[in-house]
């Protein structure tokens, strides 16, 4: 419950809408899914699952969620960065992709709020696939990754 309060209280700080702060609540039910190690299909329908007894929570979320296990490509995928776009674009890429990075290059070319589903797409993918899996071309070119790496793990033992 505390992950859920947390979660619903950082969306809050910015928007107010069910839809804002379930689709929130969603993400970090996934993500700790995935770090746990639950295959991407398993962590969504938990996710589904625990959404659907929070009596405040959006609908709409979990109908995001399921349309996005349902999708077979991106035709008609919406990339306005509106939450729920952005929730099934970033689901959908996680269980359709073959590796982290093929997820995160097939979401910022869809179009649209590239960088929000990018944002979201990659912390999903970051959970499922690790650290590891970044390609190293990408970690060659980042500026400043030391002390990203630093906050990251400030994060990750702040959070156990």
């Amino acid at each position: 419950q505390a992950l859920i309060d947390a979660a619903r209280a950082e969306a809050e700080t910015t928007h107010f809408e069910s839809d804002a702060w379930t689709s929130d609540v969603a993400l970090c039910l996934m993500l700790v899914a995935l770090l746990e190690r639950a295959a991407p299909r398993a962590a969504v329908e938990g996710a589904i699952k625990r959404l659907a007894q929070l009596p405040e929570a959006s609908p709409l979320v979990a109908d995001t969620l399921r349309a996005a296990l349902g999708r077979r490509n991106d035709e008609g995928l919406a990339t306005s960065g509106y939450v729920l776009h952005t929730l099934e674009g970033a689901v959908w890429l996680l269980v359709a992709s073959p590796s982290l990075e093929a997820m995160l290059v097939r979401g910022v070319n869809l179009g649209g709020d590239a960088d929000t589903l990018g944002a979201v797409a990659g912390a999903l993918a970051g959970a499922h696939w690790g650290a590891s899996a970044i390609p190293p071309r990408w970690l060659g070119a980042l500026e400043g990754r030391s002390e990203l790496v630093a906050l990251a793990d400030q994060l990750y033992h702040q959070a156990q």
